[in-house]
């Protein structure tokens, strides 16, 4: 089986289908009120400062994202047994994201506070 390495530690294994990713970045943590609903938001920037840290941690069975700010504010969100809640794909997806975050990717996670299950919605912002 073929390993892939990639930076700041996220690894992906062809056979164990994992992912994790652990960095100093800046973080910005704030929620968007529609009324009922109120989605909590995570900015990420993965760099060296010291303003934040950001994890995210993806296996066969569940997908563990935190962050915190430089303030302490703290985004947690956790799915668990992610291969039922959608597509026979969604697995490899999530992966193929976490292990594409290096130094200097901005990733956006939302997640709609209170909903259940649990969804985490991440975005990799792209600058051009």
């Amino acid at each position: 089986m073929k390993a892939i390495n990639k930076f700041l530690g996220a690894s992906v294994f062809a056979l164990g289908m994992s992912a994790n990713l652990a960095s100093a970045a800046e973080v910005t943590i704030s929620e968007q009120n529609y009324g009922s609903v109120t989605i909590d938001v995570a900015e990420v920037v993965v760099n060296h400062s010291q303003s934040g840290t950001f994890s995210m941690n993806v296996s066969a069975n569940h997908l563990s994202i935190t962050a915190t700010d430089s303030n302490g504010r703290q985004f947690r969100c956790f799915m668990s047994n992610v291969v039922t809640y959608d597509e026979p794909d969604t697995l490899e997806k999530v992966v193929n994201i976490a292990s594409a975050i290096s130094e200097g990717d901005r990733v956006k996670i939302e997640m709609q506070r209170g909903a259940l299950p649990q969804k985490c919605f991440v975005t990799k912002v792209l600058d051009f």
